[in-house]
């Protein structure tokens, strides 16, 4: 069965404007008069005493429109026949059928396939047929790879006939923008060269690159909110509705919820989700390239954590985001936390935490056996503790400490320090877990060959027996 569209077909070969026309309307009545215009909303005629009527399509009775649109060259019969060429019809182990044209480099063990969406290797061996036969050439080239052969085979057009010839081979074959550029050329060329048919023709081609351009637009806006290009998203969607205020393609943004204020919505709601992890992966990132500075001090380094690290923080996040700082910072104060996050001082917990030191179990007495190795071990009295203690290592200062702290260890104390110092963070609670070389005792002991016991203050936590670790979200 064959179909009618609209001025879209593939070949026309129809006469120019129709004159002393009688039109048949739906109601019985009927219009004497020459047809002026056409289009694909109806009629413009003048009638023999002067008058002149706009006559919707939708008013003319069915049989009449029919032949009218065909007679002006709006709408074509739409060819049963496909643009065919040799080339290969496979079937799969599967069963399925696919079709293409045989590629250079197939072997006995392989067959390389030339397929519209690109080029397919298929094992010989799990194949169930292969048959030369007449396939559909969009299903092995693309409409511009086959423009381009169509072109080479019959040359560049030179006359209006021969553009005419091209345009129908590029509109039949999906090619529209080339279509599209022979029409320009046959009205260049002869302007009174079946003006109408030209004019509904590239009526028809403009409003089909038109549709494809829109639906090329919604795929676009659709994959930028899937990947979370927002902004990229709203701009195309003002873009669309710009170029193409009557395109059906804008009743389909409804309906897959893809209109500005509906973007909008899902983006607040995809950062206020998305804007922890990316604060805090910054904030990392920006301590961490902060405490490889050479020559930075500690002091230098609180006042930059305090002072410069939130402002730095929100502007990396807004240039990763694609907003600005001030909408950041309100996404930050209003953000969807999962989870408490942990830091901790470590080794540098002496440096913030007041807890009173732990000191070394006081003397006990001496040995009864006067220092024999069977006897109980001697415990120091207070004045052998405070002269042991002398003699242990020496307590840093703080930039001491800073400048023998690895980068990690820096970058650790830190991030404990941004989260109870600046406003960024919300401090859940505070915990210690044991030092791990005193296990918690804040002093290390020995025992000497004579059995006397002596203890030195732990040269990790300095006496605290304790890290200072900050839960924080």
């Amino acid at each position: 069965m064959r179909r009618w569209v609209w001025a879209l077909g593939l070949s026309l070969g129809v006469a120019a404007i129709v004159r002393g026309e009688i039109v048949g309307l739906k109601h019985g009545d009927v219009v004497h008069g020459t047809i002026e215009s056409q289009d694909e909303k109806g009629l413009r005629m003048k009638t023999f005493d002067g008058a002149e009527l706009t006559i919707p399509w939708d008013s003319v009775a069915p049989e009449e429109a029919e032949r009218l649109k065909k007679t002006l060259g709006l709408i074509v019969a739409e060819s049963d026949d496909t643009i065919r060429i040799p080339g290969l019809r496979v079937t799969l182990a599967s069963g399925d059928v696919v079709t293409g044209v045989e590629l250079p480099g197939s072997t006995k063990d392989e067959l390389r396939l030339k397929r519209a969406d690109g080029p397919q290797t298929y094992p010989r061996n799990q194949l169930q047929s292969v048959e030369p036969d007449d396939i559909d050439a969009l299903e092995a080239y693309k409409p511009k790879e086959l423009y381009k052969l169509y072109v080479d085979e019959h040359g560049a057009p030179a006359s209006v006939e021969d553009h005419f010839a091209a345009f129908e081979y590029a509109r039949r074959i999906g090619a529209y923008e080339e279509s599209l550029d022979h029409l320009k050329k046959c009205a260049e060329l002869d302007a009174e060269w079946k003006p109408e048919v030209v004019k509904a023709q590239r009526e028809g081609v403009e409003k089909i690159l038109a549709s494809v351009e829109a639906r090329g637009l919604f795929e676009k806006i659709r994959r930028d909110v899937r990947s979370g290009e927002f902004n990229k998203a709203i701009a195309e969607v003002d873009d669309l509705t710009k170029r193409y205020p009557d395109s059906p393609i804008l009743a389909d943004l409804s309906k897959e919820k893809l209109t500005k204020e509906k973007i909008v919505d899902a983006q607040k709601t995809y950062f206020k989700k998305r804007i922890s992890g990316d604060w805090i992966s910054n904030v990392k990132e920006l301590i961490r390239s902060k405490v490889r500075e050479k020559d930075l001090s500690l002091q230098e380094a609180k006042n930059w954590t305090e002072k410069d690290l939130p402002d730095q923080t929100a502007k990396k996040v807004a240039e990763k985001l694609g907003i600005d700082v001030g909408t950041v910072r309100e996404l930050w104060k209003g953000r969807v936390t999962l989870g408490n996050r942990t830091a901790s001082y470590g080794n540098g917990t002496f440096l913030i935490e007041k807890l009173k030191p732990k000191k070394p179990p006081t003397t006990s007495g001496g040995s009864s056996g006067g220092g024999s190795s069977g006897g109980p071990r001697r415990r120091p009295s207070s004045q052998q503790q405070q002269s042991q203690a002398d003699q242990g290592p020496k307590k840093p200062t703080p930039e001491e400490w800073w400048t023998a702290a690895s980068p990690d260890v820096r970058a650790e104390w830190l991030r404990a320090y941004y989260a109870e110092r600046t406003k960024d963070l919300e401090v859940a609670r505070i915990d210690y877990s044991q030092c791990v070389k005193c296990s918690g005792k804040g002093y290390l002991s020995t025992l000497s060959g004579s059995g006397d016991v002596t203890y030195l203050p732990c040269d990790r936590c300095w006496q605290l027996g304790k890290d200072r670790v900050v839960h924080f979200r």
